[in-house]
């Protein structure tokens, strides 16, 4: 990025990609609700396997949730970093495909001076939008790694609970 842009467009792409890349991860507890509120989770004879389903949902849980807090948090600093420069104004010209044909003459070239001065305000905005989107979702993979290594885990009590009942 400290590199001389190439075009405005290039910019609008490289940003726009923060603002869509909230499909992290997906955390889905339905049939697990369905069980507990039910009482059907209650047909799990196996004690110890009813708690390690319940531990694994509620890791998951928390981490939905601070996922959630961390997303929220990026998508505030980008409508800060947004409404403080004209890319709320571009990405509106964007939508329309009609408007890129002739990139030339729809950008103004003085809007985006900022992403060559790395001093500007503007320029920095982004830059910490970057690098918080970068330093939070790093920080993001051991609880990752720990949810996979319990849902493996999981899986194979599960399957070993099926082979007894069969």
């Amino acid at each position: 990025m400290y590199n001389i842009q190439k075009s405005t467009k290039e910019f609008v792409e490289f940003t726009s990609t923060f603002q869509t890349s909230d499909s992290d991860l997906v955390l889905s507890n339905m049939t697990y609700a369905e069980l507990v509120n039910t009482g059907t989770f209650q047909v799990i004879d196996n004690h110890a396997l009813r708690d390690q389903i319940s531990i694994y949902y509620n890791h998951c849980e928390v981490i939905k949730l601070e996922l959630a807090g961390h997303n929220k948090k990026i998508a505030d600093m980008i409508v800060n970093a947004a409404s403080r420069t004209t890319l709320l104004k571009y990405k509106i010209k964007a939508q329309d495909p009609t408007l890129l044909d002739d990139v030339d003459n729809a950008f103004d070239k003085k809007d985006w001076e900022f992403i060559n001065d790395p001093r500007s305000i503007e320029f920095r905005l982004y830059e910490e939008v970057v690098y918080w989107h970068y330093v939070i979702h790093l920080g993001f993979i051991p609880p990752y790694e720990s949810m996979n290594a319990l849902s493996e885990e999981l899986i194979l009590a599960i399957e070993n609970e099926l082979l007894i009942l069969n």
